[in-house]
């Protein structure tokens, strides 16, 4: 038997290997509204009663304690771009109006599936290997006094790995995860900015996905 723990929940989806069927026949090339609601409620898969949003699909099929998944190989790639897709969504307030703004083109036609996907890798390959990513590391660990995993970062920094919670430790991984954290939550923002003025620190951020 597999576990699927869901994040933000005490439910567990205990299921058989044999009854994961491959993934779904999907695409949303033509349909990317659609991508922003499916990410987090669908019924493509249901296992143990429960539908498995597309969001946890990365954790059936990719290999993981022993197990293989030859469906996982070729599909990993079309998820990962889903998932480039719902992180700048993220970043923009989870608004469709603020992400067609930004992906609609100056004749106002809407920008193609692929164009977005490569104007996403771009700007993210851009960041990461800037000295930004360094910059807003420390600022992360500066603010929260070295600790990551404190409440008030409300498990930001933090992800599960075999049952257990851990903590980020990669500059890129914290600094994108800052990023997001400055952009969605007023409240840090507000107490960043005044740390950041009693210390003479430049407090600018710009906004970066969140996984």
């Amino acid at each position: 038997m597999r576990v699927l723990c869901l994040d933000g929940s005490d439910d567990l989806v205990v299921f058989h290997p044999d009854s994961l069927r491959d993934p779904p026949t999907l695409s949303y090339a033509d349909r990317i509204d659609s991508l922003f609601v499916e990410w987090y409620q669908s019924s493509y898969i249901q296992l143990d009663g429960r539908a498995i949003p597309v969001c946890f699909w990365d954790r059936l099929y990719r290999k993981r304690d022993g197990n293989s998944s030859k469906a996982w190989g070729s599909f990993r790639g079309q998820w990962h771009n889903w998932k480039y897709i719902i992180l700048e969504f993220e970043a923009l307030g989870r608004s469709p109006a603020k992400f067609w703004t930004k992906y609609t083109k100056a004749n106002g036609e809407r920008m193609l599936y692929n164009d977005i996907i490569a104007s996403l890798k771009a700007e993210r390959k851009s960041r990461d290997n800037s000295v930004q990513v360094t910059t807003d590391a420390a600022h992360a660990r500066m603010f929260f006094g070295g600790d990551l995993t404190r409440e008030d970062a409300g498990h930001v920094f933090t992800y599960r790995k075999s049952g257990k919670v851990m903590a980020c430790s990669r500059d890129v991984e914290v600094a994108k995860r800052w990023r997001s954290l400055l952009t969605n939550n007023d409240g840090i923002r507000a107490r960043w900015e005044a740390f950041a003025a009693g210390n003479g620190i430049e407090s600018h951020v710009s906004a970066e996905d969140s996984s």
